[in-house]
């Protein structure tokens, strides 16, 4: 179990690494933009399918279909951390720590969030 201490370190390291695919090129990081919109798109996809695919389900017991479709969209997280994509809402976590400690300059920052939020979204609506 690590400390706090040592979880704002990791956090930080992260951060600065994920600052950093901005200097590898625009095309990895939009990339790995792209994955995560589309897992997070098949989770969501998966959601209601598992959710709704179950009318006899929906009318005797309706918070099942609920547990179902709670049990499903995870699974596009999973993929996301899984399989190392780059989700707008993880790296909002992340960089903050590296520009706060001055690893990441507001740039970096700014232009990973720029990058990792269109690629997140054009991702989802291109599916």
């Amino acid at each position: 179990m690590n400390s706090p201490q040592e979880i704002t370190r990791l956090a930080t390291e992260a951060g600065a690494r994920k600052a950093g695919l901005a200097q590898a090129g625009i095309g990895k990081l939009l990339f790995l933009a792209g994955l995560a919109g589309a897992f997070i798109a098949l989770g969501g996809m998966l959601s209601i399918a598992f959710g709704y695919s179950w009318p006899g389900l929906a009318e005797v017991a309706p918070g099942w279909c609920k547990v179902l479709m709670g049990v499903a969209f995870p699974i596009g997280l999973i993929l996301v951390v899984v399989l190392g994509a780059e989700l707008f809402t993880g790296n909002n976590a992340m960089l903050i720590p590296a520009f706060m400690s001055k690893r990441a300059t507001v740039g970096q920052v700014v232009w990973n969030w720029t990058v990792v939020y269109m690629g997140n979204f054009l991702a989802v609506i291109c599916k």
